[in-house]
């Protein structure tokens, strides 16, 4: 009985330090690269998976978190390596894997047209491309709930044009980790040139946007204001509702897309247009 209450004791008070451990952040996760840890690598990825599952951090700050491995370093691309050859099911090494090559991949793209892109970045461009698909699939296979993963696959499922793929990919999270993140992924997939319409983002905005736990006062409308100034600036000055919104809500995302409002709409002069340009450049530092 005694051993009994001293067990009880120990668990109780180890709790609190256990609760109140930091969660991982992209610093930290540098540090276990740069000592190659990979036990401990995976175990802090599973770690921060679970503290975003249950809210304890943001799906963003996991986000956030991953950046590291868009490193452009060769040592990056060597680390990734070794850790798939060392863990191979692994799915955090594989999803490593998949931002690694997708993010070199349009670095090497550059942002200039297609005919103005140096020829031997196209094929660099696609082996990177189809190495970042092939390692994101069986990521999604191994932690379908992940919300990288799934924000990968919409992804992927656009510059594909499979807009079924896509739905259902954003189905499985929006129901599993609903999260603002992947629905602004899906809803920047509404844009004509990738095959999806107007009427495609207002069922996104419709179905989901009511679901997103994680940005305060998100609703349908300022859903529908997020897809016509990330997807088709046509959208906004089609729909009543997007300007209806435009003109009355404070909402941040309204106000993130009013800059490109003023540079679509045909009616600013240069002043205006030189200080929307600075509001989005700022953005996208």
């Amino acid at each position: 009985m005694i051993r009994f209450l001293i067990s009880v004791s120990v668990l109780l008070f180890s709790l609190p330090a256990f609760a109140s451990s930091p969660a991982l952040t992209k610093s930290a996760l540098c540090d276990l690269i740069a000592a190659i840890d990979l036990p401990a690598l995976d175990s802090a990825l599973d770690q921060l998976e679970l503290d975003a599952a249950l809210g304890h951090v943001s799906f963003d700050h996991q986000r956030e978190v991953y950046e590291a491995f868009k490193v452009t370093h060769p040592d990056m691309d060597g680390f990734i390596k070794e850790w798939r050859q060392a863990h191979p099911n692994s799915g955090h090494a594989l999803l490593a894997r998949a931002i690694h090559d997708r993010s070199i991949a349009f670095i090497v793209l550059g942002v200039k047209r297609g005919d103005l892109t140096y020829p031997e970045a196209l094929p660099e461009f696609s082996d990177l491309s189809r190495s970042a698909v092939k390692a994101a699939v069986l990521a999604y296979e191994l932690m379908p709930d992940h919300v990288l993963a799934a924000d990968l696959m919409l992804s992927f499922a656009t510059t594909r044009h499979a807009p079924e793929e896509a739905s259902h990919y954003l189905e499985r999270v929006m129901t599993t980790r609903p999260n603002h993140g992947s629905l602004a992924v899906a809803l920047y997939a509404t844009n004509p040139g990738w095959g999806r319409s107007w009427q495609k983002a207002k069922q996104m905005c419709r179905d989901w946007a009511p679901r997103v736990p994680d940005m305060d006062g998100y609703s349908r409308e300022i859903c529908l204001v997020e897809a016509a100034f990330s997807a088709s600036p046509q959208y906004g000055q089609e729909s009543t509702v997007v300007r209806h919104t435009m003109a009355w809500s404070n909402h941040p995302r309204v106000a993130h897309g009013r800059p490109y409002d003023l540079l679509t709409s045909g009616k600013r002069d240069n002043e205006t247009a030189r200080a929307a340009l600075a509001v989005i450049e700022a953005d996208t530092d």
